[in-house]
């Protein structure tokens, strides 16, 4: 599916930036709305289809260590919710505003859990999305510390 400002990053997994108000959201399973808390998303929540699931995450594109620390966990929590869709081939839409660094970290944590390198994850995200996501060092440096723990613990999950 087209859309000039969502990227098809991998299979059934979209990423952009705030979804128009006449745009049709039909076609996903779940919208993940990354923007910060101050915008509510309204141009478009009011309107999603019955089937389709909303995530709100909240995220400042900035240090989330500033903001409590808390943003880390939500930002796990909801790219291990994207991989699970995407897995059983579910489409999914991570949007914040402009649709680089907050949607970005999570699409790149998704692809993580799907067994991604965080270099990997995020060379790819650059390339299928725009040279300027993931352009926050804060969560370039996050993911690249998160890789060799999920790794194992993938490797592990595997085995069982």
């Amino acid at each position: 599916m087209y859309h000039p400002d969502w990227s098809e990053i991998v299979e059934h997994l979209y990423q952009g930036g705030v979804p128009a108000p006449d745009d049709d959201l039909s076609q996903f399973d779940l919208v993940v709305n990354a923007a910060h808390q101050e915008w509510t998303g309204k141009n478009y929540e009011d309107r999603l289809p019955p089937h389709v699931g909303l995530i709100k995450v909240g995220l400042h594109d900035s240090d989330p260590d500033e903001h409590g620390g808390t943003a880390w966990n939500r930002i796990d929590h909801t790219a291990q919710r994207v991989a699970e869709f995407v897995g059983i081939g579910r489409n999914v839409l991570v949007h914040c505003i402009q649709g680089w660094n907050r949607s970005g970290v999570i699409v790149a944590r998704a692809l993580m859990y799907r067994g991604w390198t965080p270099e990997m994850a995020i060379m790819h995200v650059k390339a299928h999305r725009h040279p300027m996501a993931l352009s926050n060092p804060h969560f370039t440096r996050w993911l690249l510390r998160q890789g060799p723990s999920l790794q194992q613990d993938l490797a592990k999950q595997e085995e069982q």
